[in-house]
């Protein structure tokens, strides 16, 4: 992903800086740059949870058939990451 890319650009030890698990994404295990929320509350980043429901319809965290897949995008989550690489960008 192009934001990664860039991130590793700007931070070239982000890899090896441990953040919350929370967020990561469930599917990649990569930090989420655009966290989304399914029915089920699992929140993905939006491109893999996307990618996922082209050949699956269940939550890939609780195993539960989802048959409404709009996503909701988690604003919360994303500040929150923001404000930890943030933190990480001005301690360089």
């Amino acid at each position: 992903m192009k934001w990664l890319e860039d991130l590793k650009k700007k931070i070239p030890n982000i890899e090896e800086i441990k953040l919350d698990d929370n967020l990561y994404c469930p599917i990649s295990k990569e930090l989420m740059y655009n966290p989304v929320s399914n029915i089920c509350g699992s929140t993905y980043e939006k491109v893999n949870i996307l990618k996922w429901f082209k050949t699956n319809n269940k939550d890939p965290l609780t195993n539960v058939v989802i048959e409404n897949k709009i996503l909701i995008p988690n604003n919360s989550l994303k500040s929150i990451i923001n404000q930890k690489l943030d933190k990480i960008k001005s301690g360089l």
